[in-house]
């Protein structure tokens, strides 16, 4: 069995990682999103907003039982992070494009985590060996 090549399973790992956050930005962040988080912050004594209520015209509602995001904005948040990532994939190849994404995400997401590879992803779970040893694809290094 052929040795892995460690320095170059980090590069494109952080290629992964740069691609990943500045799609995050482009495609999650930079949407409808923003709006929704726009506005003014609820205090909480309790910590697990327990004892936070929403008044309206009809009913008190615990802050715990409240909707956050109604269908329409849901609707509307879906179909631009949908449009984002569709036009991400169709012009990553297009001269500049990869760059430009790249650095949008370097430029924004200096105090974020380190992205994890999710265990539970779509096709099937992977096992704690196979997240261990896992080999990422590769990727177009700039």
């Amino acid at each position: 069995m052929p040795r892995a090549n460690k320095p170059r399973e980090a590069a494109i790992a952080l290629e992964a990682e740069r691609i990943a956050k500045g799609m995050a930005i482009a495609c999650v962040r930079n949407t409808f999103l923003e709006k929704l988080h726009d506005g003014k912050i609820i205090d909480t004594v309790t910590g697990d907003y327990s004892d936070v209520t929403v008044v309206t015209p009809t009913r008190t509602i615990s802050w715990n039982e409240v909707s956050r995001i109604s269908d329409e904005e849901m609707a509307k948040l879906n179909r631009q992070v949908l449009n984002a990532l569709y036009t991400v994939l169709i012009r990553f190849e297009e001269p500049g494009f990869h760059d430009a994404l790249i650095a949008l995400g370097v430029n924004s997401t200096a105090n974020w985590d380190k992205p994890e590879l999710l265990k539970k992803f779509v096709l099937r779970t992977l096992s704690d060996e196979e997240l261990e040893s896992y080999t990422p694809p590769s990727f177009p290094i700039g």
